[in-house]
């Protein structure tokens, strides 16, 4: 009977890097932001196709959008986007969430992409912060407020004019 060899295991340097995220993770991350925007008064459509989006947070009325990258990270040590993915968000005025830490205990954090950037530095084609370095900075980003925070422009209540009579 032919005897088969083992492989040799991979040194931890080499070993195998974790599988891509499925859709399925996707869209669990997805909908967890889409909870976060739903109790902060506003809609969200999710499975956006568009590169590096991955839901659309919209008014109230619906008559107004913003792009959001889901961008989950188990260890949470640092904050980390895509240049190209950056580049289009910044130039639609969308937000990053960071969900940072394991699914049941994670917490989240919802940056203006801009004011993301203008903090974040380039590293290897990725705009990078460093969270511990940026703790306190970040805790008005954290959660409900920075839902708040981050997606002002869409949760702001507009005030109907009386109408003109004449």
């Amino acid at each position: 009977m032919p005897h088969a060899e083992s492989k040799p295991r991979p040194r931890d340097d080499r070993a195998a890097k974790a599988k891509p995220e499925t859709m399925q993770e996707r869209e669990d991350v997805g909908q967890e932001v889409a909870s976060d925007l739903t109790l902060g008064g506003m809609g969200a459509f999710l499975s956006a196709s568009a590169r590096g989006v991955n839901l659309l947070a919209a008014n109230a009325a619906l008559s107004a959008t913003m792009p959001v990258r889901v961008i989950a990270d188990a260890e949470g040590a640092r904050l980390r986007l895509k240049h190209d993915e950056a580049k289009l968000l910044a130039d639609a005025g969308g937000v990053v969430a960071f969900l940072l830490g394991e699914p049941d205990e994670r917490d989240r954090y919802y940056l203006p992409v801009a004011t993301f950037l203008a903090k974040a530095t380039l590293r290897d084609g990725r705009h990078t912060l460093e969270f511990a370095a940026n703790e306190k900075w970040l805790q008005p980003y954290l959660g409900h407020a920075g839902v708040k925070k981050a997606f002002a422009k869409l949760i702001k209540k507009v005030v109907p004019k009386p109408p003109v009579s004449g």
